[in-house]
């Protein structure tokens, strides 16, 4: 044993031990500092990850070192020229330097947990969250989704829930920043930027544009801040990196954070015109209304500020303070209720609760049910939708037709999907009756129907022929054919181009033809893959590069 002991010692072996220990130790105290911060204690957890961490702090620290080391070894070539350093000048620089890096370590691991530490990728040891969906058992999922509505105040109905199949006892649930996890337990960052983006399109459009939502939160949300969450791993299968998406519909939550977005701020252009084509496009009946409305309310508040300005009383300079920061969250929340009451006398609420509660299910069931019919869901849906017209809009109702396609159609191939898209387009009670007596069933989505709305797409979106545009055109198109022919996803996704040929110069005219020519989902799933198999074949046989000697250049 003596032996070894030498021979390991000799090898550094004990060095390697006490550099670990050192760097799960101040691993473990950064994670747990951090952790701290909001409000959880986890000092229970012994993993090889806080080594890691440990590690990559050490790395990190010692950046600056090595460069203040560099600098001073540069700027003593030039002031001593040559001469060397007396030992009492060395002993005197190390003395100094070890006092001030006790005096600096213990601020800067507080200062690393707190601000740097979140900004790390987990696997380069740090603490930076990933967005994604718990998957898991669908009584554990829901109970999660409870937690979520506790901790945050948030209507449970309003977290994201969907069975991975009809009859799956799998689940997925809300969109959450997952911080760590592990065999035991998973812990959850809650932000309201997480609910916002999953149930307000709106919010979606506003967030993406780079606004902050500060800027509109709503009553439900004025309150939600960063909130951790630890819950049970036991039942969770994995993530799932595709995240819940709003309604593509009118809802009430747009009302709130369109009011909200210009109560924030009634002179921001960027945010009034996100607002102003988004009532265009969901509601452009409405639009001109609700629009006229967000200018009257910017003036007002424009002509209020104006007031306040000129109204300055007249104050001695020695009684003069400086200025105070005031935080206006409570006069725009109050703004905001104001402007969703005028909004509200314009649109019909209940017909709004009512259109997205329908539009989800009719697009749920046309999503699982990928060309085989559910009957049963189809009668439950079509009892939900004549109950609450016989209870809210009675008169409207009784202008159905007795030949009308919620009648007639329910055994088409397409029948929830078609009303679904009813429900989408419609404003009133009376455009949904307008549509079922005269939509003719065995019609439903046809192939050229979409393909017409996705050139049109295509068209609008392919002016720029950059990889980042062309980037942004696939993304367009994956969506669109995601929401209108879910059931057919595999002749679209199968042939890699919409996709992987993005890098291709050719790709907007090229998947133009491939929709122009195609008559069928067969059609367009062999025209993708034949220019998928042109583009592969020109990347394969691309020319190597050559040195000036002519040897090529692997």
């Amino acid at each position: 044993m003596r032996e070894l002991d030498q021979y390991l010692e000799r090898k550094g072996a004990k060095y390697f031990v006490a550099l670990t220990m050192i760097f799960y130790v101040i691993g473990t105290g950064i994670f747990n500092i951090y952790l701290r911060s909001l409000g959880i204690a986890e000092f229970d957890l012994v993993k090889l990850r806080y080594m890691f961490v440990g590690l990559t702090f050490v790395i990190l620290s010692a950046v600056p070192v090595l460069l203040f080391f560099g600098i001073r070894k540069l700027v003593h070539i030039k002031k001593l020229q040559g001469k060397k350093l007396t030992k009492r000048q060395k002993t005197l620089f190390w003395n100094r330097f070890e006092k001030v890096l006790i005096i600096l370590i213990l601020p800067w691991i507080i200062f690393y947990s707190l601000y740097v530490f979140p900004l790390v990728p987990t696997g380069f040891g740090g603490a930076k969250p990933f967005l994604a969906r718990l998957v898991g058992q669908k009584e554990q999922i829901r109970g999660i989704n409870e937690l979520i509505a506790f901790e945050t105040g948030v209507p449970l109905e309003k977290l994201a829930f969907e069975l991975a199949s009809e009859n799956s006892d799998l689940a997925i649930g809300a969109n959450v920043l997952v911080l760590d996890n592990n065999p035991s337990r998973i812990f959850l960052l809650l932000t309201k930027d997480l609910y916002l983006q999953s149930t307000s399109r709106l919010a979606k459009d506003l967030i993406e544009s780079g606004a902050s939502t500060k800027d509109f939160q709503i009553e439900s949300t004025k309150d939600f801040q960063l909130k951790p969450l630890i819950v049970d791993a036991r039942k969770v299968e994995g993530f799932t990196l595709s995240l819940a998406e709003p309604p593509e519909v009118l809802t009430r939550e747009d009302l709130a954070v369109a009011a909200a977005a210009i109560s924030s701020d009634p002179q921001n252009q960027e945010k009034t015109t996100i607002v102003s084509n988004f009532f265009e496009e969901k509601a452009p009946n409405i639009a001109p209304q609700v629009i006229q409305l967000v200018k009257e309310k910017a003036e007002q508040r424009e002509k209020d500020s104006l007031e306040n300005t000129t109204k300055v009383p007249d104050i001695k300079d020695s009684e003069k303070k400086e200025p105070v920061e005031v935080d206006n969250t409570t006069e725009n929340i109050e703004d905001a209720r104001d402007l969703v009451g005028a909004i509200e006398k314009i649109v019909d609420t209940a017909f709004l609760d009512f259109r997205e509660k329908t539009f989800q299910e009719a697009d749920k069931i046309c999503y699982y049910e990928r060309g085989q019919k559910n009957s049963k869901a189809r009668l439950e849906m079509v009892k939900s939708i004549s109950e609450t017209f016989e209870k809210e809009f009675p008169e409207d109702w009784r202008k159905l037709q007795q030949k009308n396609y919620l009648a007639n159609a329910q055994g088409d191939e397409f029948f929830p999907c078609v009303v679904s898209r009813i429900f989408e387009r419609s404003e009133h009670p009376s455009d949904v009756i307008k549509s079922l007596n005269n939509t003719e069933p065995e019609k439903g989505i046809t192939f050229f129907d979409i393909m017409d709305g996705a050139l049109e797409l295509l068209d609008k979106s392919s002016k720029s022929n950059t990889p980042s545009n062309r980037k942004y055109v696939s993304q367009v198109l994956i969506r669109y054919f995601s929401q209108k022919a879910r059931t057919y996803a595999t002749y679209w996704n199968e042939s890699k181009y919409l996709q992987e040929g993005r890098n291709d110069e050719a790709y907007f005219k090229n998947i133009r033809l491939a929709m122009v020519q195609s008559k069928s989902w067969e059609s367009l799933k062999q025209n993708l893959e034949r220019y998928y198999e042109n583009f592969e074949a020109k990347e394969e046989s691309s020319p190597p590069e050559f040195t000036g000697s002519g040897s090529s250049v692997e």
